[in-house]
């Protein structure tokens, strides 16, 4: 992700909670899906359905960290927010997955890393708009 000249600035520690969304899609999915994904080879369906999380994911949490980033102006880094969140996410996708105890698994991680990108981004828009009132 390309910075502008602004610096970034420090993020304050996010309390949000991510189970909720996350838990109706993990009950949602087909065994057949869950086969699909586990392959690495989902269908178009399976993948509609996986994209409508992350699009929830996303906007959720671009809300909380705008509603957090009161008079920020500058932009955030992924690595902000991933500090931000702290293993909210991490935890989330694992619970969510049954993975409680392999937090660190790497699709989990790969996963929170390629949502915290898209969540920067989005922020980062928003803060630059002509009318961002954060």
């Amino acid at each position: 992700m390309a910075m502008n000249s602004q610096q970034t600035e420090a993020m304050p520690e996010l309390r949000v909670t991510l189970f909720p969304i996350v838990e109706p899609f993990v009950k949602g999915v087909t065994g057949d899906q869950w086969l699909l994904l586990r392959s690495g080879k989902p269908d178009d369906a399976t993948l509609i359905v996986v994209a409508d999380l992350a699009v929830e994911v996303v906007t959720s949490l671009t809300k909380a960290i705008l509603a957090a980033c009161t008079g920020m102006k500058t932009s955030v880094s992924e690595e902000s927010i991933r500090s931000s969140l702290g293993d909210a996410l991490s935890q989330s996708i694992a619970q969510a997955l049954d993975l409680a105890s392999q937090v660190e698994d790497d699709s989990v991680e790969l996963c929170a890393a390629a949502i915290s990108k898209e969540v920067a981004e989005s922020v980062n828009s928003a803060l630059s708009a002509p009318d961002a009132h954060c």
